[in-house]
């Protein structure tokens, strides 16, 4: 089965992932900046299916010869995709065979993100460690002192072993993905394909 005929250009391709999302894109404007104004940000990252799987979000795939499609549904064994021609089912074994590993996506950062710095403020760590301990329960009293930047660190590791994500011990957008999928933040998942 092929693949479905690329968007005309990142334009369109951001267009249909905003559909996904709800949004309105400014035509004239950058669409991560139209974003960032409805409180979401871009996401550009270099992964595998089993990351793209662990995310369950729809996302923008870079293909080898420069295209962009849209992930709209991952399987065991097929995904179904979105181009200029309309929706199309695909193996799993056609998308690796076409594409670059580059994909992009939106997502919804916590209370004082900031995207430039690509870290988390003392609001979003904050915000960060407040969910981490609604989904890990309270921490024990171990011995010693921890400040609260190692106690941090600590629940992000421990969160990261168990979505089976790269080990940093730092909330990183994609670990703040997984958080937000995790607590039941609204954002659009894929669908799920039998």
């Amino acid at each position: 089965i092929e693949l479905p005929r690329p968007f005309a250009d990142s334009r369109a391709g951001w267009s249909a992932l905003a559909q996904s999302w709800s949004l309105q894109l400014d035509q004239a404007a950058d669409p991560c900046d139209s974003a960032r104004r409805q409180s979401v940000a871009c996401h550009d990252g270099q992964g595998t299916l089993a990351l793209l799987h662990h995310l369950q979000r729809p996302a923008l795939l870079h293909l080898d010869h420069g295209g962009r499609v849209l992930l709209q549904g991952l399987g065991a064994e097929h995904a179904l995709l979105l181009g200029a021609g309309g929706e199309h089912r695909v193996s799993l074994q056609a998308l690796q065979a076409a594409w670059t590993g580059g994909f992009s996506t939106f997502w919804r950062p916590p209370p004082g993100w900031s995207a430039a710095a690509d870290h988390a403020s003392a609001d979003a760590a904050s915000w960060v460690l407040d969910r981490l301990t609604a989904l890990q329960g309270e921490a024990r009293p171990g011995g010693g002192r921890q400040t609260r930047d190692d106690v941090l660190r600590q629940r992000v590791f421990a969160f990261q072993v168990a979505q089976g994500l790269a080990l940093d011990g730092l909330a990183g957008p994609i670990t703040l993905m997984q958080i937000n999928r995790a607590s039941g933040i609204d954002e659009p998942r894929l669908r799920p394909l039998p």
